[in-house]
């Protein structure tokens, strides 16, 4: 299976399919089920709809186990959502083991929204993605893909703090769209943090009254390429 490592094995927790090592501690594979299944539901309401997709996570025993898998070197505390499709989708994680942080849950759990709202999105527009395609397949901008898993996890997660934030710090260039998806799309990029910010504060402006499936509506328009 694409981006999970070999040996890997399933258990069906929480209605969750997860895909672990077989030393992963059984408490640890529980609590990333719950925590994806609690946000998923809270997405679910906040949008009106569920996913047609089967939603699989992954949990990497060790870094080593994340690089090889997604063809990379990747932080300890790194996760994302490097498949989504119509049939399934996928989220990866590290474990606790890998780096104490990941054992932060209330953290986990801000950071798993994010990637169920990728998830949600891709599933509402009709885009696909998989990690090292571009991303040319997801029909929409990723200023807004990403503005919105912000604005949405901050939301199912009662962080208006976070949000805030980003408001907080003003704009330091006048962003185009193009620039803000090419600055998005290199990981690398130096100017990747500002353009995450800007991204969020233009998804906020849409919410701010609004509930997030009227984001969805009113911006997809906008936003779709």
């Amino acid at each position: 299976m694409d981006f999970v490592t070999p040996g890997y094995r399933p258990s069906r927790l929480s209605g969750v399919e997860v895909w672990h090592h077989a030393e992963e501690a059984a408490d640890v594979v529980a609590r990333l089920a719950l925590l994806v299944c609690d946000v998923a539901a809270a997405m679910e309401v906040e949008l009106g709809c569920k996913p047609s997709c089967t939603l699989r996570l992954c949990v990497y025993h060790s870094n080593d186990n994340a690089a090889t898998a997604l063809g990379r070197n990747v932080p300890p505390t790194m996760l994302m959502a490097p498949r989504l499709a119509s049939d399934w989708s996928l989220i990866v994680c590290q474990s606790p083991k890998v780096d104490p942080r990941n054992g932060d849950w209330p953290q986990m759990r801000r950071h798993l929204a994010h990637e169920v709202a990728h998830v949600m999105l891709a599933d509402l527009t009709g885009g696909t993605r998989k990690l090292g395609d571009g991303g040319h397949s997801l029909r929409i901008r990723s200023w807004f893909d990403e503005g919105f898993a912000e604005v949405a996890a901050a939301v199912v997660c009662a962080r208006p703090d976070i949000i805030e934030r980003y408001l907080a710090t003003p704009s330091e260039t006048a962003w185009s769209e193009d620039e803000l998806d090419a600055a998005l799309d290199d990981i690398g990029s130096p100017r990747r943090p500002a353009a995450f910010a800007e991204a969020v504060r233009r998804v906020q402006v849409g919410y701010r009254g609004r509930t997030l499936r009227d984001v969805v509506h009113e911006m997809e328009a906008v936003a779709r390429l």
